[in-house]
């Protein structure tokens, strides 16, 4: 798979006339046993984009740009890259067009790009004869700023609940590299959750669709995989939150039975592999829960009602649930 990079020198002033610009691009909204290596990113010679007879910012934003059509820009957390995300672009001349990913730093205008089509999309047509309409979409900036994590999903009209992702890959925005961390599996049949540890070296995951359920930690750095499997009962698991020392993970697994919906609170320690049941919930009206905090010092879960803004805290040391506030 071959990917384009171009690299932009501009004036300083020019950067200076982009950032007084960036208002009026729309905010981005979001709502294997080993790594697979995809051939690094090509460099091509710089290039100068400075247009005499044009205005400074549109000649600065349109090498941000550079012919795609903009949907949304997300950027990094120390501002030096902005993710743009592109509508129906063709990286190279024999790609479909496809949602597209630009990488720009803001200091030297140094760009990687890569599009749905060629990490998920032609997969798609070479097993399906055609390619959906899907997503590829920004999922992390690493906490170094020298990587971002990057999710596919297909436009299927089917929902797998904790459903987060079919495939996950890591760009290493230095050097351009793509890597597979979790892998696309069977086209349209294979998704996620998961969660990366917070030093960004483990990352657990559940494949939602493989019965019965298992929950996975790979390695990153070794590539090693330990799992463990789930009671055949249940239907989904998920909603994976890491402990703070990144030895633990605690997770839901549902159960659904009759108009009842089950779920059962899990912690799994990564080190010794020791699955723990912590909690049965009881059925609260039908209600599906995620987690959205471990407060590990007080005992304390944080559960969110996953079809509305609702919440509950769910203590431990006394077995109560109670309402919270957002």
């Amino acid at each position: 798979m071959k990917k384009k990079l171009r690299l932009f020198i501009l004036p300083f002033f020019l950067l200076l006339a982009c950032c007084s610009r960036m208002e009026n691009l729309t905010p981005d909204i979001e709502t294997s046993n080993a790594l697979t290596s995809i051939p690094t990113l090509e460099k091509k010679p710089e290039e100068s984009t400075i247009v005499p007879n044009k205005p400074q910012t549109t000649a600065t934003i349109e090498a941000l740009v550079n012919d795609c059509k903009t949907i949304r820009y997300k950027p990094s957390p120390n501002l030096q890259w902005l993710a743009i995300t592109c509508d129906n672009y063709e990286i190279n001349d024999s790609d479909e067009g496809s949602t597209t990913l630009k990488f720009v730093n803001l200091e030297t205008l140094q760009e990687w790009m890569v599009s749905y089509y060629q990490l998920y999309g032609k997969r798609e047509i070479e097993s399906l004869g055609e390619m959906t309409d899907g997503t590829i979409y920004t999922l992390n900036w690493s906490y170094a700023g020298d990587q971002v994590y990057i999710g596919i999903m297909p436009q299927v009209y089917r929902e797998y609940y904790y459903n987060r992702i079919a495939a996950l890959f890591v760009l290493n925005l230095g050097t351009g590299e793509i890597q597979e961390v979790l892998d696309t599996g069977t086209i349209q049949e294979t998704f996620y959750d998961y969660s990366l540890s917070h030093d960004e070296r483990k990352v657990v995951f559940v494949k939602l669709l493989e019965k019965p359920l298992q929950i996975k930690s790979k390695n990153l750095d070794t590539n090693k995989i330990q799992s463990v499997q789930l009671n055949s009962k249940f239907s989904f698991a998920g909603s994976i939150v890491w402990s703070q020392t990144d030895d633990s993970v605690i997770f839901l697994a549902v159960n659904f039975n009759s108009n009842k919906v089950l779920s059962t609170l899990y912690k799994w320690d990564i080190q010794t592999g020791e699955l723990v049941e912590l909690f049965q919930l009881p059925d609260m009206l039908g209600r599906l829960f995620l987690i959205v905090k471990w407060d590990e010092a007080n005992n304390i879960i944080v559960l969110k009602n996953y079809h509305a803004e609702e919440f509950f805290n769910l203590n431990l040391s006394i077995s109560e649930i109670s309402p919270a506030s957002p």
